[in-house]
């Protein structure tokens, strides 16, 4: 054999060799993969059996979470031992979720089930689309506060309506809305309309004991009203003269058709009047 034969077949051996090293690294990170794979099917088959959201039952809770840096699976649900972040410059947010029920759902054992935190805007944004009947924020609780608002400086709850009313306020049982102040007004109320009342109150129970507005002084003074046009004004009732039946009490105040004044003297039915003015 020539030194170029030789040289030709050591050059075919050394190729072998590399065919074979790359089969052989190839084969090992095969199986590397093929491990993995099982790693995780197993994990996907711990996670697979349901948990109770409001409360995980000890025993899921005992379950060791994978370590941190292991990805998160769809599908599944995720434990981990540390918060996950996630970060974007994307100005439509670093996380989108969709769902034909519900969008995202938080429940937390101690603490807010929602947490939101803004540097610059909203903390919370809650939007209902126009087709919708729904409300862009609805708070329920069972025995506290539906929704809580508090603010250092600002205003704690703001609500605006621009066709529709800023606040509704509803209740079964209890005071529909109750607004309590330190040291200033626990009601503010105004407007700039020149027919409309910056506080409209009507009671719609039918009763003629019932009554539209209370106000209680304590100490002080009851009900202070004052205007340019007159302090107060009275309604006229439909008849003439004081009222002639019906349950009164002492202290009730009746302009007749005639606008003469009268005073309920005494309780009865349908008690006495005295004519004031």
């Amino acid at each position: 054999m020539t030194a170029q034969e030789h040289g030709v077949a050591n050059e075919g051996v050394e190729g072998e060799k590399a065919v074979l090293e790359r089969h052989e690294n190839f084969a090992q990170r095969l199986a590397e993969l093929r491990e993995q794979a099982t790693a995780l099917l197993a994990e996907l088959e711990r996670r697979t059996e349901p948990q109770v959201p409001e409360e995980q039952g000890t025993a899921a809770r005992s379950v060791a979470p994978p370590a941190t840096g292991s990805p998160v699976v769809a599908g599944a649900s995720n434990t981990a031992a540390d918060t996950t972040y996630l970060d974007s410059g994307a100005p439509n947010g670093a996380l989108y979720v969709t769902g034909d029920a519900r969008g995202v759902s938080g429940v937390a054992r101690t603490g807010p089930g929602l947490h939101g935190l803004s540097y610059r805007d909203n903390g919370v944004f809650g939007y209902a689309a126009p087709t919708s009947s729904g409300a862009g924020v609805r708070g329920e609780s069972t025995a506290g506060h539906g929704v809580y608002g508090y603010t250092d400086s600002g205003v704690g709850t703001l609500g605006v309506g621009v066709r529709g009313m800023g606040v509704l306020a509803f209740s079964q049982g209890r005071e529909a809305l109750n607004a309590y102040s330190v040291e200033g007004s626990g009601v503010v109320a105004g407007t700039n309309s020149g027919s409309a009342a910056a506080v409209l109150a009507e009671n719609s129970s039918g009763s003629p004991g019932g009554v539209a507005v209370v106000a209680l002084g304590q100490s002080g003074t009851g009900l202070y009203a004052s205007g340019g046009q007159a302090a107060i004004q009275l309604g006229r009732s439909a008849l003439t003269g004081p009222p002639t039946s019906g349950f009164h009490v002492a202290g009730e105040l009746v302009l007749d058709a005639g606008a003469d004044l009268y005073l309920c003297k005494v309780t009865g039915s349908p008690g006495t009047w005295k004519l004031v003015a």
